[in-house]
């Protein structure tokens, strides 16, 4: 189970490295400014990639010896893949939803559009939502602390970005409320 364990997070973090690089070679669109959440990002962004990458390497390696502190029965190590997979899922699905209007965490620019469709439709913040669940499930799995410490840094990172993009949308749907008078 360690194996394939530790190849899901290798898998689940090298996919978020990719994304990453391919964001980061995209120019920032010059009309739309940072949202101020983004300093949290760049300080939690290498750590969770580094708890992810280490406690995969660390469960391929010597079998989760080292960041392995909770023992996990193995019904609920299956859970907790499960909910990486669900989770990593509905990270796909609401960049997939977003499109264009898609910003990477380190680069998160102002809304200027409010998304309703796709994973949109059903939650607010489907993409934090599935992140938070791929790396809750990822720390359920292993029984690893520093990936639920992990979890930790992105859920108060998500709630800050959270707050202050619901604050931008609202002025956004003021905008476009008064455009349609």
């Amino acid at each position: 189970m360690s194996t394939l364990l530790g190849a899901a997070l290798l898998a689940m973090a090298s996919m978020s490295q990719i994304a990453y690089l391919a964001a980061h070679r995209r120019r920032p669109d010059p009309t739309r400014a940072a949202a101020p959440s983004v300093r949290s990002f760049r300080f939690v962004y290498p750590l969770v990639m580094l708890a992810l990458f280490g406690t995969a390497c660390d469960l391929l390696a010597t079998g989760g010896e080292v960041t392995r502190t909770l023992p996990m029965p193995p019904a609920i190590a299956a859970l907790g893949l499960a909910g990486m997979v669900l989770g990593s899922a509905l990270f796909v699905w609401a960049r997939r939803s977003l499109g264009l209007h898609y910003s990477p965490c380190f680069a998160s620019l102002r809304p200027h559009e409010v998304v309703r469709h796709g994973a949109y439709r059903w939650l607010r913040h489907p993409m934090y939502v599935g992140n938070l669940t791929a790396i809750a499930g990822a720390a359920v799995a292993s029984g690893s602390l520093v990936l639920g410490a992990a979890w930790v840094l992105v859920a108060v990172a998500y709630w800050r970005a959270a707050r202050d993009e619901d604050g931008l949308l609202r002025v956004v749907a003021a905008r476009v409320v008064a455009g349609a008078r």
